[in-house]
């Protein structure tokens, strides 16, 4: 995974901090764990605005995750597609709001993957 840091306002894939060296997206029962930059964060799911996907190409699998409050949002990049797919699955099973795009991805490789 590589994480990455940016602002709502900014289009994807506009980012103003890397983590290529320690990334982290870890999934608690009440709340998640990031790192996009520099320092580690923790997100209650109820506080998540909602989740998106940037998907760009094979090797680009962005899960895109904005907060309720504030204007930065979490970039994470997975290694598969398999990954992302799971993990959005995972936040929709918490209550998350998905985006259309982010919602059609993952009934499409759902649907497939049956």
């Amino acid at each position: 995974m590589a994480g990455y840091g940016s602002f709502k306002f900014l289009p994807m894939p506009i980012v103003f901090s890397t983590n290529n060296a320690n990334p982290k997206l870890i999934l608690f029962d009440n709340h998640i764990e990031y790192r996009g930059g520099f320092t580690t964060n923790e997100l209650k799911y109820t506080d998540i605005d909602k989740v998106d996907v940037y998907l760009f190409r094979e090797s680009t699998n962005n899960i895109v995750i904005s907060k309720k409050t504030g204007l930065s949002t979490f970039i994470g990049n997975f290694t598969s597609r398999k990954q992302l797919m799971e993990f959005l699955k995972i936040f929709k099973e918490k209550g998350c709001e998905l985006t259309n795009k982010a919602e059609n991805e993952l009934n499409k490789y759902f649907d497939f993957a049956l």
